[in-house]
């Protein structure tokens, strides 16, 4: 089973939940309609258990603290995974199939953190063209409302779709999620973008080079590990001695190279 979620982003009376709740009434009762962040990333997650889809709304923008990082894993966790183990208080935990499904609803322009190697989230940005037009809306509740087979047109709308050449594992890269993915760079990630050419050319980056231009805001250790963990260290001999060198290996000269593309 694959599983998806979608943020959509966009001012606030853009008709985001008009959307949401469509498809929500169309699931009843397997889907679960604006919820917290925190009641999916949570330690007591059992609401999600057995549903199709479900709707976190009014995200607030995400920090870059370690419990946004834990509440961003969890949530891609929930978004690829084939089971999940659910959390009740006072029960026992329980391991489930994960069948859910997310939209993320908000106004911020950064409601989640992504990496440039994000292969979970779809991003979208929601139209404001109807924004002050309070007649669309109220005619479009009022056709909703007033038609009783509504949602089940929309439900059967998308059972009868043929989705033989669909590739769920393909997500678009929209304008919208290149800038979430340049407002989440921490300050590695910004180096090796900066140094990108240097670091995939025959000739490498010097450790002491490195540690010349390394971030301020990353500590020598902490510069290091992350420098280790990305980059093959060559020992060379040259006129003074033997020195280290250093070039991204090929994995990661691939995501970087997709990071400077988000430019164009």
């Amino acid at each position: 089973m694959i599983h998806s979620t979608f943020p959509f982003l966009g001012i606030e009376g853009a008709g985001k939940n008009v959307f949401t709740n469509a498809i929500c009434e169309a699931l009843r009762p397997y889907c679960l309609e604006n919820l917290e962040m925190s009641s999916i990333t949570g330690r007591f997650n059992s609401i999600a258990c057995g549903k199709q889809l479900v709707v976190i709304n009014e995200v607030e923008t995400a920090g870059t603290g370690a419990s946004t990082e834990r509440a961003m894993n969890k949530l891609k966790m929930r978004s690829t995974e084939k089971v999940l183990t659910m959390e009740e208080k006072y029960v026992k935990a329980i391991v489930t199939e994960n069948t859910a499904n997310y939209i993320v609803l908000s106004n911020s322009t950064q409601p989640v953190s992504l990496s440039v190697s994000d292969r979970r989230f779809f991003v979208a940005r929601v139209s404001g063209k109807f924004l002050v037009d309070g007649d669309f809306f109220t005619s479009l509740q009022h056709y909703i409302t007033s038609h009783k087979d509504f949602h089940r047109h929309i439900l059967t709308f998308f059972l009868s779709r043929d989705i033989t050449n669909f590739k769920p594992t393909i997500i678009p890269m929209t304008e919208e999620k290149k800038e979430l993915i340049r407002t989440s760079m921490n300050p590695f990630s910004e180096w090796v973008e900066g140094y990108l050419d240097v670091l995939t050319s025959k000739k490498g980056l010097t450790y002491r080079e490195a540690m010349r231009c390394r971030p301020p805001l990353l500590s020598v250790k902490t510069f290091q590990s992350m420098l280790n963990s990305c980059c093959d260290p060559v020992r060379v001999r040259g006129t003074t001695g033997q020195y280290r060198i250093y070039k991204l290996l090929p994995e990661y000269e691939k995501r970087y190279k997709t990071l400077g593309d988000l430019n164009s």
